[in-house]
């Protein structure tokens, strides 16, 4: 049962935020490309989180979101750019070395490049 909470905790840094908000802190290890965790639940909600370099997605969204965010925290170098849904946003923080951004609840993609 640990080994099953480490990797969403340890590799997708998933965190409850609150009473209202998903945290995602992604740590994938370097031999793998991608990596995909099926129905996962926060708040309530249903989904499925993805990691690829630089990139979470979320989809198969289930349940009710309102009200509820999700907080993307992914290593960030001077000069790259965030994009939500692909298309670039300036409303993001930069902390601790990492572009921290945050979205509704629901199926997105958040890319750093």
């Amino acid at each position: 049962l640990l080994a099953l909470a480490a990797v969403p905790r340890g590799f997708f840094g998933v965190e409850n935020i609150g009473t209202d908000c998903l945290g995602i802190t992604p740590s994938l290890p370097s031999d793998l490309q991608h990596w995909k965790i099926e129905t996962m639940e926060s708040h309530n909600v249903k989904y499925d989180a993805s990691l690829f370099d630089g990139i979470v997605r979320i989809d198969s969204v289930e349940g009710n979101t309102t009200g509820l965010t999700i907080q993307i925290a992914m290593d960030y170098k001077a000069g790259q750019n965030v994009y939500v849904d692909d298309k670039k946003v300036d409303t993001f923080d930069i902390v601790d070395g990492k572009a921290v951004v945050t979205v509704d609840f629901k199926n997105v993609v958040v890319e750093v490049r």
